[in-house]
């Protein structure tokens, strides 16, 4: 093989451009986030989802600027709801049930020197995101 070969088609974007979502299981398009979700909740899930890492409640509530103990009780009822998980004690991470749910496919624009390509990127919603796409016909609930 030569080396053209042996590359894929995201070889050559920097290492920002690159996204790998696991979804698992599960389809992102027929999954609609839970009806209990809260605006905390969706910070909480961005902070997770965007950084695609593992954090406690402390560094979570520091970055999202709240307080540790809010931060704390809503990860108990979204791990109790399956959007996240402790992959060890005090530590959470998105699962990918949490991706699936709260995640969509938004156009954007390409960046500089890729303008040939059609891109996405997948982002947590708000509810009046959600509700201005379903009216706009671009989802459906």
């Amino acid at each position: 093989m030569t080396d053209e070969e042996e590359t894929g088609p995201n070889d050559e974007l920097p290492i920002e451009m690159q996204a790998d979502i696991d979804y698992g299981e599960y389809d992102s398009d027929e999954m609609e986030p839970p009806d209990w979700i809260t605006d905390l909740d969706r910070e909480i899930l961005a902070l997770l989802g965007n950084l695609q890492i593992i954090l406690t409640p402390a560094v979570i509530a520091k970055n999202i600027d709240r307080s540790r103990s809010s931060v704390s009780r809503r990860l108990s009822t979204l791990e109790a709801g399956g959007l996240v998980e402790k992959p060890e004690r005090g530590h959470y991470q998105i699962s990918s049930e949490g991706y699936a749910r709260m995640t969509r496919e938004v156009p954007v624009e390409p960046p500089d020197g890729y303008e040939d390509k059609n891109w996405i990127a997948w982002k947590i919603l708000t509810p009046e995101e959600l509700d201005e796409l379903e009216e706009n016909g671009r989802i459906s609930n």
